[in-house]
């Protein structure tokens, strides 16, 4: 039996739901292209009209840090802090109304398809199609979308606010990433000062986690509405703080240290005491990403300053003035040293490329440290994708807690039916349940190695024995994982046999103590020796972990005294 959607979302059309679902991926996929704040979300909102307005929250706990940052570095450090007021204003102004057009579209999108959801097409393939010089139901590889001659007619009836859409798109692609470009970009005049407490701020945003600024605040939430005429929230709106233990809770204007600590203790808590080895990744994760992210900057900073009071040491005279990014720009982009942002090259040309000369090494050291901060993960979720990281993740759980990458939700360590119970438990029975307890292991046992057998049978050639398999399944490796290194040629059928058995696997994991295995999952009584009062002071210490590798490095600000913050 299917059940319509429109039931479960009452005074819902189906188009309301499809405009909504696209908006809502469309945001994400800005977030992933770094297009908008990197805690930025959306939310749809009912009424007796059903599914027309949706919310969009664009907050950068980058871009606040930065703007505290630049409030304490004396009058030119609040005047840079205006102007990344005004940039970020600008790009949540070039998102809002981008997603604005987006909602709209979307929704007349799927009113034309008139179709159930999901539709069938989506108005970013159709957008894809167009701007690659193709009609809008072509797709790369030369097919068509259904409904072609549908599609074909709502792209030509809706031009003029497609193309105002994909305009909006254009400008938000244009906004720089950092506030010493987009000065450059806008043509702003500014003093040198205030292009040194920019440079020197470039990563203060990186650092720590600091009160929501009202003034980022004030221009972060907008209602869309599905008209297309959307606007501003007002500023006292209620929105989500990120918190990468966790995730998101719902906070006022001001986020409360005390109480986003207590809800991280209660987070890593409840972990230990059921033994969620996810739960667990998150909270380890978040003190190792917070803490490489520390170490790069702590490097940058060291190098930065003394090559920074050097550079303005000896062109603090020259007209036009210089900028030191300007010169790390032009080596990491490959341009020549003395050529200015807006092409042209600078008098004093000669002057710097014999202090590039000179400082070449030192140069190339900040340039390459730019590089990895600029590409460095937005947030312990991204960092925690990448491969490597989340294996290092697990592995630091596995070390600290003894608990496994796979026993996580339903199969959390207390959670499972054969979680092991402990030796005195099985003492404690009768003769008759120790034996069938027993026979029912080695029952579980056989019936997984027959079935390996099986597969086996059937690839003959292939590389890997149920042990290996298993270990690989226990530390979330590929099934087709080879200890020499390498994958199994049966790699499909591995994964295939590893998917279809996994509740097998898991059930042999958890009674092989009893056909005398002693391993990892068979050393202790989990559920007895984490106590709450271990799983408090454990949860303790990984939290203190955590908010050390928060800590602000701290910016040396080498201004003119009367420039420096009292």
């Amino acid at each position: 039996m299917s059940i319509s959607i429109t039931s479960l979302l009452p005074n819902s059309t189906p188009s309301q739901i499809q405009a909504k679902s696209a908006t809502h991926k469309e945001v994400y996929d800005l977030v992933n292209q770094g297009l908008v704040g990197e805690f930025t979300t959306s939310m749809a909102f009912m009424s007796d009209e059903g599914m027309h307005r949706v919310e969009m929250t664009q907050w950068s706990e980058q871009a606040n840090n930065q703007w505290w940052a630049l409030m304490e570095a004396g009058p030119a450090g609040v005047e840079a802090a205006g102007y990344l007021e005004q940039m970020v204003e600008q790009r949540r102004g070039y998102a809002a109304a981008y997603l604005d057009d987006y909602f709209s579209l979307s929704y007349k999108l799927a009113e034309t398809l008139d179709e159930e959801f999901p539709v069938s097409v989506e108005l970013d393939q159709l957008a894809e199609n167009a701007l690659a010089g193709r009609s809008p139901s072509e797709n790369a590889n030369g097919s068509m979308l259904p409904n072609a001659d549908t599609l074909n007619r709502f792209w030509q009836e809706n031009q003029p606010a497609i193309e105002k859409m994909l305009e909006q798109y254009e400008n938000l692609k244009q906004v720089p990433g950092h506030l010493g470009d987009w000065l450059d970009q806008q043509q702003i005049p500014r003093s040198e000062e205030v292009d040194k407490v920019i440079e020197m701020h470039r990563y203060s945003g990186l650092e720590g986690s600091r009160e929501r600024s009202e003034a980022l605040a004030s221009t972060a939430v907008y209602q869309m509405e599905r008209e297309g005429n959307g606007g501003l929230v007002e500023s006292d709106a209620r929105f989500n703080v990120f918190n990468d233990v966790y995730g998101r809770h719902q906070a006022n204007g001001t986020l409360d240290p005390q109480a986003a600590r207590d809800l991280s203790q209660r987070f890593i808590e409840i972990g230990l005491r059921v033994g969620d080895a996810n739960m667990l990744k998150n909270a380890v994760s978040s003190q190792m990403y917070n803490s490489e992210k520390q170490s790069l900057i702590q490097s940058y900073q060291t190098l930065y300053q003394p090559l920074s009071d050097e550079f303005y040491r000896v062109f603090s005279d020259v007209d036009p003035a210089l900028n030191l990014q300007d010169l790390l720009d032009n080596v990491k982009a490959g341009n020549p040293i003395g050529q200015q942002p807006d092409g042209s090259t600078h008098p004093a040309a000669d002057a710097l490329n014999a202090f590039a000369e000179q400082h070449k090494l030192g140069i190339q050291a900040v340039a390459d440290l730019q590089r990895k901060l600029d590409e460095f993960p937005q947030s312990r979720v991204e960092w925690q994708r990448i491969e490597e990281n989340g294996r290092r993740a697990e592995q630091m759980v596995f070390q600290q807690y003894g608990l496994e990458p796979w026993e996580k939700g339903a199969n959390a360590r207390v959670l499972r039916d054969h979680a092991w119970q402990g030796v005195d438990y099985l003492n404690s029975q009768p003769e008759e349940i120790r034996q069938s307890l027993i026979s029912d292991a080695q029952a579980r046992f056989n019936q997984l190695t027959q079935k390996f057998f099986a597969l086996r049978a059937s690839h003959p050639d292939m590389q890997m024995t149920l042990d290996q398999l298993i270990e690989n399944f226990r530390f979330n490796r590929p099934a087709a994982t080879l200890n020499e290194g390498g994958l199994s040629s049966a790699q499909n059928a591995l994964e295939q046999f590893m998917d279809d058995n996994t509740q097998l696997i898991i059930d042999h994991i958890d009674s092989s103590w009893l056909l005398g295995k002693q391993d990892n999952l068979s050393q202790i009584d989990y559920a007895q020796w984490m106590d709450s009062e271990r799983a408090e002071q454990y949860a303790h210490t990984l939290l203190e972990l955590i908010e050390e590798s928060r800590q602000r490095v701290g910016t040396q600000y080498s201004a003119a005294p009367e420039q420096r913050p009292a």
